[in-house]
């Protein structure tokens, strides 16, 4: 791992990448190393010093298991006498800006939600720091202020499922109209007119109740980044759970029972989509499954997603939303 200054960039190097030969680098670069999920080992160079990185990779056999394994090597040099400074030590934040100002970037938060997941560890700190010395209570805070932040673009998701409803029995309509017509038919083109005319006759946007749902996404991609790179979960502990930063360590894994059981809880509690499949219902009441599946792998996530589980199902009950014509409740 090094930081390419020219391309702004945390270059990684894993050791598949190296499967047919050593990759090197010689260059400019403010530190350089090994690191993994937590912890860095890394060569820090002075001033407008070169630095060469050969990243190699190792290929043995780990007790327990029949099947070599490449694992990744490095080694730094570059001049017949290199003087570096050498860290080995957590990737805390905190730590490692003062050992050098670009030190930090050896933290890696994602390529594509990087320019929120660094804001966002920064209220998560503030939060731990300032308000509640519990990382996991810390994590339940942040999660509602998120979700109270982005309560408008829920109230015009949810307003725009509601006129859809209400619209529903005029698709379907359309819908049997053209039902035994294939779509290379040139009448394939006179339903979508159709529709289209039903939509702006009534002011429906088709696309109204996903895209403010789907700009909610990279704030959650973020959230799931933070959880998953700071070393400070790292040991911490959340009401039964002694370290969030690893899988439950009890016997019966409470914390995928406890989503499991607030997912439902909020399936339950949100009624279908009026002419929704029931096998669609259905394996929609199986996703659960598998959400529960990767809280087994972070406990960290168990506080995240529950928090928004019952978030969604609290406060539709007491807000209201204003459509066109009347007050709608928010379901």
């Amino acid at each position: 791992v090094y930081w390419d200054p020219a391309k702004s960039q945390l270059i990684l190097t894993t050791a598949d990448d190296t499967k047919d030969g050593p990759v090197s680098y010689r260059g400019q670069a403010p530190f350089a190393g090994i690191a993994d999920q937590y912890f860095a080992a890394a060569a820090l160079p002075a001033k407008d010093q070169s630095i060469e990185v050969l990243t190699f990779n190792n290929s043995f056999k780990p007790e327990g298991e029949t099947d070599d394994q490449r694992h990744v090597g490095v080694a730094v040099g570059g001049d017949g006498t290199n003087k570096f400074s050498w860290y080995v030590g957590p990737k805390d934040l905190d730590i490692l800006r003062s050992v050098h100002p670009e030190f930090e970037e050896v933290v890696d938060w994602g390529r594509w939600f990087g320019f929120l997941a660094r804001p966002l560890f920064k209220v998560l700190h503030w939060t731990y720091h300032n308000v509640v010395q519990n990382w996991g209570w810390a994590i339940v805070l942040v999660t509602v202020v998120i979700n109270l932040a982005l309560m408008p673009l829920k109230i015009t998701s949810l307003k725009s499922a509601k006129k859809m409803q209400a619209l529903q029995p005029e698709v379907d309509k359309i819908n049997a109209k053209y039902k035994n017509i294939s779509a290379k038919d040139p009448r394939k083109a006179e339903q979508q007119t159709e529709m289209m005319a039903l939509y702006k006759k009534h002011g429906v946007n088709p696309l109204g109740g996903f895209l403010p749902m789907a700009m909610q996404l990279p704030f959650f991609f973020a959230f799931y980044t933070v959880l998953t790179v700071v070393s400070d979960l790292r040991g911490a502990d959340w009401l039964w759970v002694c370290d969030l930063s690893r899988p439950e360590a009890m016997a019966i894994r409470a914390l995928p029972i406890l989503m499991l059981a607030t997912q439902f809880w909020m399936q339950k509690m949100t009624p279908p989509s009026p002419g929704m499949d029931p096998t669609q219902q259905k394996m929609l009441m199986i996703m659960p499954l598998g959400m529960s599946f990767s809280v087994t792998l972070l406990a960290a996530l168990v506080p995240v997603l529950v928090t928004c589980n019952v978030y969604v199902t609290c406060w539709p009950a007491t807000g209201t939303a204003q459509s066109d014509s009347a007050t709608t409740p928010l379901i």
